[in-house]
């Protein structure tokens, strides 16, 4: 038997902010592909099941009915694989609550208590909750004798006690008679042991939305020996896009062209269809030509979407400002004198004496000042 382990889609999400509106409409599609690719994928590998630990929307407050009526319409199509729904944070609301009756292959989860549902030796079960009260481990009882995926959506915690019941506690879990835990709310993918029976999983989102969402993106699937009782889970990188942040270290470079030659060169392994996100760092001198918005259009081409900061420190030489009676050599000396960080001091003055030297600004620079 072979099911399928995702969460954390998110469709019909805003994208990330600065995004052009056509890409960022662009990506909104992309997330709803992704869904519909996995589903693909289901009915190409005889999938039997399509477990959805949590926020398969976003908000209630964004998602157009056009939109649930694709995914209504993609699941009530492939009736031969069973589609097994629980809400997370996100899904604070029946988003299928207008349509007349559900797809007979949609099942979904209670949040008043535990419930199971049975394919072949495998038993799905799982409750929609945000608050794991002590109460909620000690009402999941579980047939020993048969092969337990149970799905939750929160964020795990090793703690020996219950200390804060938004987190779902690992150690309460323990000898519950669990094969694999199926879990949603963190959006990268990560694994380990449960207790001597079972593992637990988390599949994160099938794309990434924004930079805090870096790395390849995928879904889980779990290949199920029924015989000998064994869940073999592989992950399956399925993101259309990929999402990078990228440090770039451009101490004592000086000249526009070596500067841009070194972001080339670290970025030459990034598909164009990606997102990145460049910062670049270390220290550089005055008269470095960190020309950030002329970088961004010598990349433009290159990459989906690009985004690049200038992180650099200023190495200024407070001695040669000492007899300088300029404006300039003013406006060094108020900074020097000042009780803040060298950090804070090389960042000013750095923006001080662009500006001085009518030259532009970046954005970012502007909202800091």
């Amino acid at each position: 038997m072979k099911i399928i382990h995702c969460a954390d889609l998110h469709i019909d999400s805003s994208m990330e902010t600065n995004l052009s509106r056509e890409k960022a409409e662009q990506r909104k599609e992309e997330l709803i592909t992704a869904f519909e690719k996995m589903v693909k994928f289901a009915v190409i590998n005889d999938v039997q099941a399509i477990v959805i630990a949590g926020d398969l929307f976003d908000s209630e407050k964004t998602i157009k009915r056009d939109i649930r009526k694709r995914i209504f319409h993609t699941i009530r199509s492939n009736s031969d694989i069973k589609f097994f729904y629980l809400r997370g944070n996100h899904d604070n609301a029946d988003f299928f609550s207008d349509f007349s009756e559900l797809p007979v292959n949609l099942k979904l989860f209670r949040s008043d208590r535990w419930n199971s549902f049975n394919i072949g030796d495998v038993c799905i079960t799982g409750r929609e909750t945000n608050v794991f009260s002590d109460k909620i481990y000690k009402e999941l009882t579980l047939d020993s004798s048969r092969i337990n995926i149970v799905t939750m959506h929160g964020q795990l915690d090793n703690s020996m006690k219950i200390t804060n019941q938004s987190l779902i506690n690992k150690n309460s879990l323990k000898g519950k008679n669990i094969d694999y835990l199926a879990l949603g709310h963190i959006h990268s993918f990560s694994e380990g042991k449960l207790d001597e029976r079972g593992n637990f999983c988390y599949s994160g989102c099938l794309e990434g939305r924004g930079f805090d969402e870096t790395g390849t993106k995928g879904f889980v699937l779990l290949e199920i020996d029924e015989k000998n009782r064994k869940i073999k889970p592989v992950f399956i990188k399925s993101s259309i896009r990929i999402i990078y942040k990228k440090n770039i270290d451009i101490t004592n470079l000086e000249f526009y062209s070596e500067i841009l030659d070194k972001i080339l060169l670290e970025v030459r392994d990034v598909s164009e269809t990606s997102l990145i996100k460049i910062n670049l760092t270390g220290q550089v001198s005055e008269k470095a030509e960190v020309l950030v918005e002329s970088f961004e259009k010598q990349l433009y081409e290159r990459f989906f979407y690009v985004r690049i900061y200038d992180e650099t420190e200023t190495k200024i030489d407070y001695e040669k400002y000492r007899n300088d009676f300029s404006l300039k050599g003013e406006f060094v000396r108020l900074v020097e004198s000042k009780n803040i960080s060298e950090k804070q001091k090389s960042f000013i003055i750095k923006t001080g004496l662009r500006a001085l030297a009518g030259k532009s600004l970046n954005q970012e620079n502007l909202i800091c000042l």
